[in-house]
């Protein structure tokens, strides 16, 4: 599923726990909207997985200022007891300057 959003923030992991078990994960944070209703309007940023931390990287990279516009890729995984959704591409929105 494709969609364009706003990225509202970005979070990266990577270490070895006390444990000895390694990590290494990006979050992305993405402006949902609320359902139309009496009780609820406007939105909500919801975090998502988004790869490793080279993702993060790529990103900034790219030269994104918080928050922006992006052409977002998802995809649904599962461990077999649940279903959660991740993201699996982010290609940025880079508006053109306004002339003055």
């Amino acid at each position: 599923m494709k969609m364009i959003a706003r990225v509202t923030g970005m979070k990266r992991s990577k270490g070895i726990t006390e444990k000895g078990q390694s990590y290494d994960s990006t979050k992305l944070f993405i402006e949902i909207q609320f359902p139309e209703s009496q009780d609820m309007c406007g939105y909500a940023s919801q975090e998502f997985a988004y790869g490793t931390y080279e993702n993060y990287e790529k990103l900034l990279a790219s030269g994104v200022k918080m928050p922006f516009k992006a052409e977002i890729d998802f995809d649904f995984v599962t461990n077999g007891k649940a279903v959660k959704q991740i993201v699996t591409n982010v290609v940025p929105v880079f508006e053109k300057p306004k002339n003055s």
